[in-house]
């Protein structure tokens, strides 16, 4: 019934929440290179919250 509404809701939250996220990730590197397993967990876990 609400599938579309709520693919909709999920695809503007997941243009929204990652812009955050890279700006955070973005002052992080500055002062501390993460390694890249560590910035993927980060990614895939942002991305698991936004579409679950």
């Amino acid at each position: 019934m609400d599938y579309h509404n709520s693919v909709k809701y999920n695809r503007h939250r997941a243009e929204i929440v990652p812009v955050n996220l890279a700006r955070r990730l973005l002052r992080v590197k500055r002062t501390l290179v993460l390694p890249a397993h560590v910035n993927i967990t980060l990614i895939s876990n942002s991305y698991d919250v936004v579409h679950s």
